[in-house]
């Protein structure tokens, strides 16, 4: 899914010397060029630099609280909510939903989250010094900053405690087996890379993250660069760096595209002629998949000028004269030459090698509670109607209370963890919803990527969005192993990444 809000971007250096580094990095942290003390440092991890949430809610003034349940912290000031959960990347900004590069992680005791993110959301900027190794903060001229120089404690009633523990990729990821590429983090081109075309792979098991920035001195956000291009992508994307202009990493690693090694049967961007059939090619959805989507254009090109159609059982096919130079993004679709042999077959991820069935067993989990919560599922997505996608149940509330809920009633480890997977599963089903417009689903035309459908062919996409999501769903019920309903969450969230949702307007 595209992002729009482009404040939320995390901070990230161009060190390129290790995957990450922890607890030695000598970071400071400042608000107003005032040093704020915690009892956790930042941290650079994958690149990323991770601030103690708690210490600059405090220091610019919000209110904090901190739900050991669902394991979230909450901001307030001046209006403004800000609520993240540990190991989610999806965050609430007054109750709207807000998809961060990476999530917050917990490293003794304390709930750390990218620094800008944690700023930028009450609408502070963010200015990072490579010499000093400085984080700094700064507000408006106008406000008055509640800086506390002494370090910053919990309260015993709002303790960051949790048995959560915090892995990272190392060599299984397979970015090592490549002698040139590029870790996370942020490039200048033509200084810290060359330009040319990268393919860009996701971490494993995760979704990776991308910025596009122009170096012209034309300010569009408050990072002091122009936004270009972003993208979220489950498998990889194939992007091309012009000169002065700025590429950014989350979760993900850059080869140059004559390097690059795919397996296309993952779906992903690619270039036509490099790395991509050319021809007369046809996009038929595959087996495993209720809805299928391509996009045929540069990817940092506007919406009108490019090729895009999804594909549902209703229209389960798309033929496309693809030439040389082209970029093609696919997802959930069998390809086929001019003599309709496939030549490359979809496949969902199979198997998940972060998958925890060694410590817990599905068998172990209290049947009643598994009930509950399965059928709890059941009825989301059964009343997810185009009408009905903006109900209270798809909102971050209703999300951190029943799940809260959840987590009071389960008395066993394995309890815990089923709870953990089903909130997984429900995330993604409220994303999902919140994320779609369903209420233009009966106009007569539609407005949909800059280009125009029948509320007929809207509606039948919503649909088969919806039998999607009931069959991942019913695949997790039914899986007898976590490893299973870890599968089960890994390809609904590359689903939810990889397809664009309907933010139709109503023409007519």
């Amino acid at each position: 899914m595209k992002k729009t809000a482009i404040f939320i971007l995390a901070l990230t250096t161009s060190l390129t010397l290790g995957t990450f580094a922890y607890g030695s990095d000598n970071i400071k942290l400042n608000i107003n060029n005032k040093e704020v003390t915690s009892d956790v440092a930042p941290q650079i991890i994958d690149n990323r630099t991770m601030v103690p949430v708690r210490a600059i809610f405090e220091g610019v003034g919000a209110e904090v609280k901190w739900d050991s349940e669902t394991k979230s912290i909450t901001g307030n000031k001046n209006g403004i909510e800000v609520v993240m959960t540990v190991d989610s990347n999806i965050a609430s900004v007054n109750g709207k939903n807000i998809t961060m590069d990476c999530g917050p992680v917990i490293i003794n005791n304390r709930t750390l989250a990218p620094a800008r993110y944690v700023a930028e959301a009450f609408g502070y900027k963010v200015n990072w010094d490579n010499d000093s190794k400085t984080v700094n903060i700064i507000l408006s001229n106008n406000e008055l900053t509640t800086v506390n120089t002494e370090t910053t404690t919990q309260a015993t009633t709002t303790t960051e405690s949790t048995t959560e523990t915090t892995t990272f990729e190392t060599t299984t990821n397979p970015m090592y087996s490549y002698s040139n590429y590029y870790k996370p983090g942020t490039y200048t081109t033509g200084k810290d890379i060359p330009e040319g075309e990268y393919v860009i792979f996701a971490n494993p098991n995760k979704n990776g993250y991308l910025y596009k920035y122009a170096k012209d001195g034309n300010v569009s956000d408050v990072s002091g660069k122009r936004y270009i291009y972003n993208r979220t992508f489950a498998y990889c994307e194939t992007v091309k760096l012009e000169n002065n202009t700025y590429l950014d990493l989350s979760n993900a690693y850059a080869v140059p595209i004559n390097d690059a090694r795919i397996d296309q049967s993952r779906g992903g961007r690619y270039k036509a002629g490099t790395n991509f059939k050319t021809g007369h090619l046809t996009f038929k959805l595959s087996p495993y998949n209720k809805v299928g989507f391509i996009e045929i254009g540069l990817p940092d090109a506007p919406n009108k000028d490019k090729t895009i159609e999804y594909l549902t059982e209703e229209n389960e096919s798309f033929t496309a004269n693809i030439l040389n130079g082209m970029y093609v993004r696919f997802y959930g679709c069998d390809v086929y030459n001019e003599s309709l042999s496939k030549i490359i077959e979809y496949k969902p991820l199979m198997s998940n090698t972060n998958h925890t069935d060694a410590k817990y067993n599905m068998s172990d989990v209290n049947p009643t509670l598994k009930k509950l919560i399965d059928d709890y599922l059941t009825t989301l997505v059964s009343e997810m109607t185009p009408k009905n996608m903006n109900s209270a149940k798809y909102l971050d509330p209703a999300f951190r209370k029943t799940t809260s809920d959840w987590s009071s009633q389960a008395k066993t480890p394995a309890d815990r963890k089923y709870v953990e997977v089903a909130r997984n599963m429900y995330n993604n089903i409220k994303s999902y919803a919140h994320d779609t417009l369903g209420d233009v689903a009966y106009s007569t035309t539609i407005r949909l990527h800059s280009h125009e459908i029948s509320g007929k062919t809207y509606r039948n996409i919503l649909q088969a969005e919806k039998d999607n999501i009931t069959s991942f769903l019913n695949e997790f019920k039914s899986s007898s192993t976590f490893g299973g309903t870890e599968v089960v969450n890994t390809n609904f969230s590359a689903y939810r990444v990889e397809v664009p949702r309907l933010r139709g307007a109503k023409i007519n």
